[in-house]
C-alpha cells in the first residue's frame, strides 16, 4: 500500500526501515498491529493466509540481526498465544514455524526456553520458598506447547518437545496418582505427537523405558494453590513404591496404545534386543514388565 514501484527511493529506504521496525515495537504491541492488519476482516482465514502473515513478520529487516530481530519479539509472539482470539494464536504459531525454518537456534534460545522454562525447573537454594513453578504457570505452559503443535511440522515439534519429553512423562505419572484428568489427557496428546513427528520413536520410547525409575533430586510435582499442579522443591529425592512403578507402566502402555503397529513392533524387538545383549552392569529385569 505504502510502497510502489514509484515510490522514489530516498523515500523508500526510510519508510521501508519504519515499516519494518513497527514488529519491534513492543510497547505499542506491535507484532499484534501487523497481524490485524493483515487479517482485516476476515473471521476464517485460510492456511495460506495466515502462512503469508508468517513470513510477513518472519522476514527480518535487513538492518537488524536475526538473532536481535527474534530476541526482541519473542515475548510478543508467546503471549499471543495466550490471548482468547483464536485467529491471533494461529497466527502466532505459524509465526514461529515461518521463523524455524531459518532460524531454528534463535527460536529455541529465545522463544521454546521461556514456554518450557515450568518444566525444566531448576530449584535454587536461594528461592524463598517450596513452590519453584505455579500451577497456574504449568498449566500456561501445556496451553502453549499445545497450540503451538496444532501445526505439527516435525522440526518445530522435535525442537520444542524433545527437551521436556522426560518431564512431561513424569507429569503424566503425577496425574496418574493424583487424578487430572484435563492434564492428561493433554499431556498424553502431546507425548503422542512428538513421537508422530519424530524419526526415531523406538530410541525415544526406550529412553522413558531406561528412566522408568527416575526420580528428580531436588523437585517434584505437586498440587498447586489453585487446583491444578505445581512444582515444587525438595531437599530429598522421593521413593517410588510398586504402585508409583505399576502406574508409571500403566502410562506407558497408553502412549504406545496409539502408536502404528509398525512402531510397536519396532520397540518389541528393541527392548527384547536390549534384554539379549545386557551385560552384567545393566539389569535386564527392567523391561520385564513393559513386556
Amino acid at each position: 500500500m505504502f510502497l510502489h514501484p514509484k515510490t522514489p527511493p530516498w523515500l523508500r529506504t526510510p519508510l521501508t526501515r519504519q515499516l519494518s521496525s513497527i514488529p519491534l515495537q513492543a510497547d505499542r504491541h506491535g507484532v499484534r498491529t501487523i497481524i490485524l492488519f493483515l487479517l482485516g476482516k476476515q473471521q476464517d482465514p485460510s492456511i495460506s493466509q495466515l502462512d503469508h502473515i508468517g513470513k510477513v513478520i518472519g522476514s527480518i529487516p535487513t538492518w537488524i540481526t536475526a538473532e536481535e530481530y527474534i530476541q526482541r519479539i519473542a515475548v510478543q509472539v508467546i503471549e499471543l498465544l495466550d490471548e482468547k482470539d483464536v485467529l491471533l494464536q494461529r497466527a502466532a504459531a505459524h509465526i514461529i514455524t515461518q521463523l524455524m525454518t531459518k532460524h531454528e537456534a534463535f527460536v529455541a534460545r529465545y522463544i521454546f526456553d521461556l514456554i518450557q522454562e515450568p518444566l525444566l525447573p531448576r530449584p535454587s537454594d536461594s528461592m524463598m520458598n517450596d513452590v519453584v513453578f505455579e500451577d497456574t504457570a504449568v498449566e500456561i505452559c501445556l496451553n502453549r506447547l499445545e497450540k503451538i503443535t496444532l501445526n505439527p511440522a516435525p522440526p518445530l515439534v522435535i525442537s520444542l518437545l524433545q527437551p521436556i519429553l522426560p518431564n512431561l512423562f513424569l507429569f503424566l505419572a503425577y496425574t496418574q496418582t493424583a487424578p487430572q484428568s484435563l492434564l492428561k489427557s493433554k499431556i498424553l496428546n502431546l507425548i503422542q505427537t512428538y513421537l508422530t513427528a519424530s524419526p526415531t520413536p523406538l530410541k525415544d520410547v526406550l529412553s522413558l523405558i531406561e528412566r522408568m525409575l527416575y526420580v528428580p533430586p531436588d523437585w517434584t510435582f505437586g498440587p498447586g494453590g489453585h487446583g491444578g499442579v505445581a512444582v515444587r522443591r525438595i531437599s530429598t529425592a522421593e521413593t517410588l513404591d510398586l504402585n508409583s512403578i505399576q502406574s508409571r507402566i500403566e502410562n506407558l502402555l497408553e502412549i504406545l496404545e496409539k502408536t502404528s503397529e509398525n512402531t510397536k513392533s519396532e520397540i518389541f524387538v528393541g527392548i527384547v534386543r536390549k534384554w539379549l545383549s545386557s551385560q552384567d552392569e545393566m539389569d535386564p529385569m527392567q523391561y520385564i514388565p513393559v513386556l
